[in-house]
């Protein structure tokens, strides 16, 4: 066996996910649509969120329920800055060190966002 790269294990670390579950408070919801509440709990779903109640710099459908977000405009659904980073964290390679994954995941999002829209 070979070891992994950036590390001293012999072996390497993999991830599955073979169920996710996302318990969802209705009250929390009352009077959201529900196009957006799905692409908030896909989202979820598909990649790991440091905090629900923050504001990224981007925005983002996970800004629907933040209470820091303040008077930033509430998306519709997924946005583009989610899509990208979506795209972007499944190409990563997750068998390098967490910081040279984090640059990819970066410059993978900056790649994906400077491309000409899709005809």
């Amino acid at each position: 066996m070979t070891a992994c790269p950036g590390s001293h294990f012999t072996g390497c670390r993999t991830g599955l996910f073979v169920n996710a579950l996302i318990i969802v408070d209705a009250k929390a919801l009352d009077g959201q649509q529900v196009g957006p509440i799905a692409d908030y709990i896909g989202l979820l779903a598909l990649a790991e969120s440091p905090s629900l109640d923050g504001c990224a710099a981007l925005p983002s459908v996970l800004d629907l329920l933040s209470k820091g977000c303040g008077e930033r405009v509430k998306p519709e659904g997924l946005t583009d800055a989610d899509v990208a980073y979506l795209k972007a964290l499944y190409r990563a390679n997750l068998d390098t060190n967490l910081s040279v994954e984090l640059n990819q995941i970066a410059d993978n999002m900056t790649q994906i966002s400077n491309r000409p829209p899709a005809k």
